[in-house]
């Protein structure tokens, strides 16, 4: 009887240590996030100008594409609303991807812009811009 309580404590404790799949970082952070992901809100303001979507009978039709870029992870991204492109398509910024507690970070330096887990996005990013106006950004979406 002693032999098995010692055996059943010595096979509880080596499978209590085995990770599982979901416990190991992928080698690229920008494989879990990349990928298309469909707006639920945006909103956009420039010094005294802005807009919010969906709002004053306006619908939200917009998506926020995250896509790897050559450098692994970073991405890249590609912000449409309303069939217009409000970011990305000319500028050539790369976010890094990282790990954060339970999802990944969209960081540009130490600043960090946004939250993803591969299946939902929450950005916002604010600032001044060419002409010194205050200008902020922010979107969330899903996959």
């Amino acid at each position: 009887m002693k032999k098995l309580i010692l055996f059943l404590f010595v096979a509880l404790t080596f499978s209590a240590c085995k990770k599982g799949d979901e416990d190991i970082a992928p080698k690229n952070p920008a494989d879990v996030v990349a990928g298309r992901y469909k707006l639920s809100s945006f909103s956009l303001q420039q010094g005294s100008q802005g807009i919010s979507l969906p709002g004053n009978g306006v619908a939200l039709s917009g998506t926020a594409e995250l896509s790897k870029t050559s450098q692994d992870g970073y991405v890249k991204l590609l912000l449409t609303v309303n069939n217009n492109v409000v970011f990305g398509d000319a500028d050539d910024v790369q976010l890094e991807v990282r790990k954060t507690s339970e999802a990944y970070g969209l960081f540009d330096g130490n600043d960090q812009y946004g939250d993803v887990d591969g299946n939902n996005i929450i950005f916002s990013l604010s600032g001044t811009d060419g002409n010194n106006q205050q200008i902020a950004l922010s979107f969330v979406g899903k996959k």
